[in-house]
């Protein structure tokens, strides 16, 4: 595999391994439309001496990208990528979509994973090899209203603020962000 598709594969499972973690109901989404994974809320409820689990059909779908800290700027509150223009205007359109459709519309917000340059830090394990630790961070975006379509033809810089930063509360409070 080249390098990017390694970052990829990275991100991809990184997140999905978060989520599991926190019980959302994990879902491959068609890549070839942007999405790269979608989460589901699910919840449990006593059934006799057992729990009975089940999903609450409230869903986000996730683009995810990788970079390296060289790949990003950081001052001010935020972090700057250089985001491509299709998935940046595949952003603004399904948040458009969903304020003005009139029927019900799965949010997608975008996942960047930031590695360390050392490709040797993106993964390490304990010496016992109980214990793995990845290297990097994850941090969300969801477009705000005033960002538009961008008449940029290749990449176009946004601004994810240091406060969206993953920690496993993610995945409890992303289903009561205002735009769900």
């Amino acid at each position: 595999m080249t390098e990017e598709q390694i970052k990829e594969q990275l991100a991809l499972f990184y997140f999905c391994l978060l989520a599991a973690r926190m019980g959302c109901k994990i879902k491959k989404a068609n890549i070839a439309d942007g999405t790269d994974v979608e989460i589901e809320l699910t919840t449990s409820y006593p059934r006799g001496d057992r729990l009975r689990y089940f999903s609450l059909g409230r869903s986000v779908e996730v683009q995810l990208k990788t970079t390296t800290k060289k790949g990003i700027a950081q001052g001010n509150g935020f972090i700057s990528y250089d985001l491509d223009v299709k998935n940046f205007d595949d952003l603004i359109f399904r948040r458009n979509w969903r304020k003005t459709s009139k029927a019900e519309t799965t949010p997608l917000i975008l996942v960047l994973l930031v590695l360390p340059e050392d490709k040797n830090e993106w993964i390490q394990f304990s010496t016992d090899k109980e214990k793995a630790t990845i290297g990097g961070s994850l941090f969300w975006f969801y477009p705000p209203d005033e960002l538009d379509y961008t008449k940029r033809e290749f990449k176009t810089r946004i601004r994810i603020p240091v406060e969206n930063k993953f920690n496993l509360d993610f995945f409890e409070d992303v289903f009561r962000l205002p735009f769900l």
